[in-house]
């Protein structure tokens, strides 16, 4: 397959393995993309634990790759791909890219990501964030990695952990130049007047003046 459509998934012993299925399931939804995936043994025990689902079935259907062979042909710069993810990514791999300590694929992957100027996007899982990760974090970042957050977006008015996880996962798809119809973009406010005074008809909490025009729901109608 061409690099073009060759993208890499990194799944790391971290919580958060519904963005990593979303991801995957995304990927396959979106296009005829050769899909390779490497992931950690402790991310598969957190996986059967968060999803219920073991390794070989959540990653069937891409080209799975162990995290020990450094000989494989993707630890390699000649090796030609389009874009990385690493979904989750643990606090010690997040580290480890950002300093170059390529001890296991994953880690190898960011390396060529980082060097050859590849789409690379990281979802951090570790909360609060010590100095040391937020470190590495903006060297990855200044880098070119893109740091994408698990954060909930509440101005979309989201109704299910789905909602949620569709939008970081499309935050990711953003990240590395996939366009994606898995939230709908924001609008900015409306004012709704009623009898002189102006309301907000969103959640049935009150404003000053203002509601929003979309994001109510995952589809963004109003």
């Amino acid at each position: 397959a061409s690099d073009v459509y060759k993208r890499q998934v990194g799944i790391s012993g971290a919580s958060g393995m519904p963005y990593a299925l979303r991801l995957l399931e995304a990927l396959k939804e979106l296009g005829s993309y050769e899909i390779h995936t490497v992931i950690s043994d402790n991310a598969e025990g957190i996986m059967l634990h968060e999803l219920g689902r073991s390794a070989g079935e959540v990653l069937e259907g891409t080209i799975r790759w162990d995290n020990a062979d450094l000989s494989a042909p993707l630890a390699s710069g000649t090796w030609r791909f389009r874009s990385l993810a690493v979904v989750p990514c643990s606090a010690s791999t997040l580290s480890k890219i950002a300093y170059g300590m390529s001890d296991n694929l994953i880690t190898r992957l960011g390396a060529i990501a980082l060097k050859e100027g590849r789409r690379f996007a990281i979802v951090p899982r570790e909360s609060p964030l010590s100095p040391p990760v937020l470190e590495a974090m903006h060297r990855l970042s200044i880098w070119g990695a893109r740091i994408v957050m698990p954060a909930p977006p509440f101005y979309l008015h989201p109704r299910t952990i789905d909602d949620m996880v569709d939008y970081v996962t499309g935050k990711v798809l953003e990240a590395l130049g996939m366009e994606h119809a898995l939230y709908s973009p924001w609008t900015g406010f409306e004012r709704v007047s009623t009898g002189g005074s102006s309301r907000y008809e969103g959640g049935g909490a009150e404003t000053d003046d203002v509601v929003p025009k979309g994001g109510k729901d995952r589809g963004g109608e109003e």
